[in-house]
């Protein structure tokens, strides 16, 4: 059975839509060996020839492995097959509930966090307790019932004091089960207020109350922000919220108000006054204009501050989540993907790329990047979006011949047809998911020979970069961009800015560390060997140099594809005869770095020694005569633009010796 995947009828005019919802049933009602042709013109095509019945035809086709995925799902979830389509334009109000029903079964709303949970308020207490004998005492002692001795005795006063600090929680939040949850909360400690006579004669007589001090409090007037985190399926457009409020007694905080019997009360005298509406309208002349409405508008309020309220909250769901999708679970779905590049028509091998890599599921802290078998310095930009800079020199398939075919130019194979992208879709006849680019030389598929899979396909005549991304949840599958080669002929190359091949430096340094230290340094020599006395950069014939331009050089290791170092070269001699940038003599001497010009940054001597210094900790280059390649590429730039140089320096950098204690 042949499944491809869902047309995007979203790109559709809805006459377009309708006419190929009417040929996906005109599909699905015939019969082997029939002939379907238009109504509307039967000298048309026949409409099962035509581009729409095709689409159909496909349509129908996932629509029927849908439907029998989705009611094996609905079985094993518990709900009660209604025994109508589930997949269709305009399923029945009954297909519609029991898919609900499947939704609230398999992904129930769950509420897993309330915040704030608690909200505490540090209160200090205290408590005294006097106890006084003396009026006793001297009736007794009068009486003659008691004796001077027993006297001195009660007349001592007894006292306990007590301090500590108690906590007066201004706000609870509560759960019940997986969708009820709620906050309770408090007024904050607050001065009881003065009392008047009649109170204060009563408290002396009765004593003193702490529920009337409880019901003296009130709670303050404001905003509380509360949050609560909902987990809920990604296709759920929006949800319903069934909100109560209510009052309790500080004093008896299991007597709540309003009960259900006063809202009912309330929702009833509210809509005795909507009905009356039309009755009070024909008294509306014996007020002023616009009282009526007035009243309305007050009656709306009044049903807005009812204690049970229904909200309907519009979540930003993911609406590409359909089909087979909706099956999938696990970690598996967290992987990443790649679905394709925005920023350049493509890569070129010769010079750095900067492309925007387009996809879903990337990382914030742990993403890696790598084209052509080299790492790629990257900065995201969203869980979407991310910018690449691909270095040059990466590795492209397609550029020597096929080893199976013998054909030279063309793309090697590259294994199972599961692992293809787009641009090599051609091999297994259909596009993948994950599509890369499209691509317009795409050869026909063989027939087979039997009923297996070839294992051999027509190979690409393009180039290309494969480009994976990866996360802790997953790698991503290929992901081919063409290459676009500035230099790739003569035309391009009198239109760019260029390295002459013939440049190259060779470097060496020694090593040093303290008596008393650990940490060994690297000390670059200043003198150097290049197969040419001169760095020359050349330019097109129409080139204009810029009055002020400086030269942006990035240095990169070849083994770990790290970047070692930038730094700028600003003294540029443009020699017009010559049509190029030439660094040569003391400017060449500058650019490297000597012992007339301290090592910093601005030379290449400065921009090897942090990177040196840090391998040397690392352990490596330990040894007399370790080599290191480096690549230099450069861009100009000046008036606020950048033009990149094609080509790139082999900087050779080796040790000299072994380590010197100084």
């Amino acid at each position: 059975v042949f499944t491809p995947k869902m047309v995007a009828v979203e790109s559709l005019g809805p006459g377009e839509v309708g006419y190929l919802t009417a040929a996906m049933k005109t599909v699905a009602d015939t019969k082997v060996g029939d002939t379907i042709t238009d109504d509307r013109n039967p000298a048309a095509e026949p409409l099962c020839r035509t581009a729409a019945a095709v689409c159909a035809w496909g349509i129908l086709v996932e629509s029927a492995l849908l439907e029998e995925r989705l009611a094996s799902d609905m079985r094993e979830a518990g709900v009660a097959a209604c025994g109508l389509p589930l997949v269709g334009p305009d399923p029945a109000p009954e297909a519609r509930a029991a898919f609900a029903d499947y939704v609230r079964r398999r992904w129930p709303v769950r509420v897993f966090a309330l915040d704030p949970a608690i909200d505490e308020q540090t209160v200090e207490d205290a408590f005294a307790r006097r106890r006084e004998l003396q009026i006793a005492t001297a009736a007794a002692f009068a009486t003659g019932r008691l004796n001077a001795q027993a006297l001195q005795r009660y007349t001592r006063r007894m006292e306990t004091d007590m301090s500590v600090v108690a906590l007066n929680r201004t706000a609870v939040g509560f759960a019940h089960g997986a969708d009820t949850f709620g906050w309770r909360f408090h007024p904050r400690v607050q001065t009881p207020p003065t009392r008047g006579q009649l109170a204060a004669l009563g408290e002396t007589l009765c004593g003193p109350s702490s529920d009337a001090d409880l019901m003296q409090r009130a709670l303050e007037p404001g905003i509380r922000e509360c949050v609560a985190i909902v987990v809920m399926p990604s296709f759920v457009p929006r949800l319903t919220f069934d909100v109560q409020t209510r009052w309790f007694s500080l004093a008896h905080p299991a007597a709540t108000e309003p009960g259900m019997r006063h809202t009912l009360k309330l929702s009833r005298s509210l809509k005795a006054i909507e009905q009356s509406a039309a009755a009070c309208g024909r008294c509306g002349h014996l007020y002023y204009g616009g009282q009526q409405a007035h009243l309305m508008r007050k009656v709306e309020q009044l049903a807005e501050r009812m204690p049970q309220q229904t909200l309907q909250a519009r979540i930003p769901h993911e609406n590409t989540c359909g089909g087979f999708e909706l099956f999938d679970a696990g970690v598996t779905d967290l992987a990443p993907e790649l679905a394709g590049w925005y920023g350049a028509p493509g890569v070129d091998p010769a010079a750095g790329t900067t492309l925007f890599l387009i996809g879903k599921g990337f990382s914030v802290h742990d993403t890696r990047v790598i084209a052509g078998g080299r790492p790629a310095r990257y900065r995201l930009l969203s869980r979407e979006v991310i910018e690449v800079e691909i270095p040059p020199g990466v590795q492209t398939i397609g550029s020597e011949g096929c080893t199976e075919c013998g054909q030279a130019g063309r793309l090697s194979h590259v294994g199972q047809p599961s692992r293809l992208s787009s641009n090599n879709a051609a091999h297994v006849g259909q596009p993948s998911r994950l599509s890369a680019s499209p691509v317009s030389h795409i050869e026909p598929l063989p027939a087979p020979a039997t009923s297996a899979l070839p294992t051999s396909f027509p190979c690409h005549e393009r180039e290309f970069v494969d480009i994976h991304l990866a996360t802790p949840y997953g790698v991503t599958s290929h992901l081919l961009v063409p290459v676009a080669r500035r230099t790739g002929g003569a035309d391009a190359a009198g239109c760019i800015l260029a390295f002459v091949e013939s440049n190259a430096l060779r470097l060496s340094f020694t090593v040093s560390k303290a008596t008393a230290s650990r940490t060994e340094a690297a000390r670059v020599d200043e003198f150097f060997a290049a197969d040419a006395d001169r760095i020359e950069i050349r330019s097109p014939e129409v080139f204009v140099p810029p009055a002020r331009g400086a030269l942006q050089f990035e240095l990169r290791d070849e083994s770990s594809g790290a970047t070692a170092g930038l730094f700028s070269f600003e003294p540029l001699a443009f020699a017009a005869r010559a049509g190029a940038y030439v660094i040569a003599g003391g400017d060449l001497r500058n650019f490297v770095g000597d012992t007339s010009r301290p090592a910093t940054d601005k030379t290449l001597r400065g921009a090897l020694k942090p990177y040196l210094d840090a391998l040397l900790s690392r352990g490596e280059i330990a040894n007399d005569g370790d080599t290191l390649l480096f690549t230099l590429t450069a861009t100009l730039v000046a008036d606020g633009q950048r033009v990149p140089v094609a080509g790139a320096i082999p900087v050779t950098v080796t040790r000299r010796g072994k380590t010197t204690v100084e």
